[in-house]
């Protein structure tokens, strides 16, 4: 499925864009993102000069759940104490991911700081991190992941995730020699791993992405040698592209037009600019061929049949972030010579012989009944001529 993100970032590359996205994403239908989310992983990072890919931002819609961004979103960043941690003062999150990973360069002071991000049109968030003096010998492993709750991104990977060394108490502790690690899922159809990384000598932390196979819910686990185990629960949603064609109307006749209306979207979201192939039986589609989406995610094209039976049209989609899609529709073409039932005859057409045989019945009731009349009217009056009256005596 990873399939439409090509369309879409080339889309960028050329300028265009879903119209009201241009800033922040958002569209009036669909699973737009509606508000940011932010994450540290881990949330307690060790006091030692460095910068740690720790800060994970990602994009939620109006209910909470976990969307995409369908454009290139600005993110404004800030720190509310510096001398503890340090991170850039903007990032974009790019068209097709679900998060953005921002690099926090902590000092040699321990504290805490409020990391907050804002963009035109979402709801900001922030998150309070941590940092404490690591510690040596660590005794076990710890894992977080990031976005907890993720949805399979149209381009690049789909979460963030670190290891940590850790201490008995939970603190970073520094691995002396370096540690490797592997890290497995529990359900390989939705996490197939394993990843192999490395904490290096002298450090805690190590830090990876990974892709899911399909949406669902696993198990990550990170093993190593001599240390606990450290494990987190992750759920990913599926970013599912539609494409969908209909005809209108589905039945015509031979000598008729119909309007095919083919569109493309993800997660309720138009993709303008994406191609389709459209391709018929029985007919003949003006324009054929290739259609590229408007505006509004849809191709408009009209069919014209070559005679009556059912014909098939068929519209395909191939691309490197969107994958294959396909999906047909039919149109029943009748005969231009048949009527349908009780409809009244065309404009100026004659009247078949078999339609005048009701006016004929009638007519001849008619007539018949007015030669009866005639016939007895004139038969009383020849009777009354030949009537004599009687004389009186």
């Amino acid at each position: 499925m990873r399939a439409a993100a090509a369309v879409l970032l080339a889309l960028l590359s050329v300028g265009l864009v879903v119209p009201g996205l241009a800033v922040s994403g958002q569209s009036s239908a669909g699973r737009a993102p509606s508000a940011l989310a932010v994450s540290v992983i881990p949330p307690v990072l060790p006091a030692d000069s460095s910068p740690h890919q720790a800060l994970v931002i990602s994009l939620l819609d109006s209910s909470g759940r976990p969307t995409l961004s369908l454009t290139n979103v600005t993110i404004y960043l800030s720190s509310s104490n510096s001398s503890v941690g340090s991170i850039p003062t903007t990032v974009t999150l790019a068209a097709g991911r679900s998060f953005v990973q921002v690099p926090v360069s902590t000092s040699s002071h321990p504290g805490s700081t409020t990391l907050a991000a804002t963009s035109a049109g979402l709801q900001p968030a922030s998150f309070t991190l941590k940092t404490a003096v690591p510690t040596s010998n660590p005794v076990a492993l710890a894992l977080f992941l990031a976005p907890p709750e993720s949805v399979t991104a149209l381009s690049g990977p789909d979460g963030a995730f670190a290891v940590q060394a850790v201490n008995p108490a939970g603190g970073p502790a520094l691995s002396a020699s370096g540690t490797g690690v592997v890290v497995t899922g529990s359900n390989g159809t939705v996490f197939s791993g394993p990843i192999d990384t490395a904490i290096p000598p002298g450090a805690d932390l190590a830090y990876g992405t990974f892709v899911v196979q399909e949406g669902g819910s696993t198990t990550l686990t990170a093993l190593a040698p001599d240390l606990a185990t450290g494990s987190a629960q992750l759920s990913v949603s599926p970013a599912s592209a539609d494409l969908t064609i209909s005809a209108s109307p589905p039945y015509i006749s031979a000598g008729e037009e119909a309007t095919v209306t083919v569109s493309i979207d993800v997660l309720g979201m138009p993709v303008p600019g994406a191609t389709v192939t459209l391709t018929a039986t029985g007919g003949t589609l003006l324009p054929g061929g290739t259609l590229v989406m408007g505006a509004d995610g849809q191709a408009v094209t009209h069919f014209a049949p070559s005679g009556p039976g059912a014909a098939t049209i068929t519209a395909s989609s191939n691309s490197a972030l969107l994958g294959p899609l396909a999906a047909t529709t039919t149109v029943v073409v009748t005969s231009t010579t048949s009527t349908a039932t009780g409809a009244p005859p065309p404009h100026g057409a004659s009247l078949r012989v078999y339609e005048l045989i009701p006016v004929i019945v009638i007519a001849l009731v008619v007539l018949g009944g007015f030669l009866l009349v005639r016939y007895t009217l004139k038969k009383r009056g020849a009777a009354a001529a030949g009537y004599e009256a009687p004389e009186k005596a």
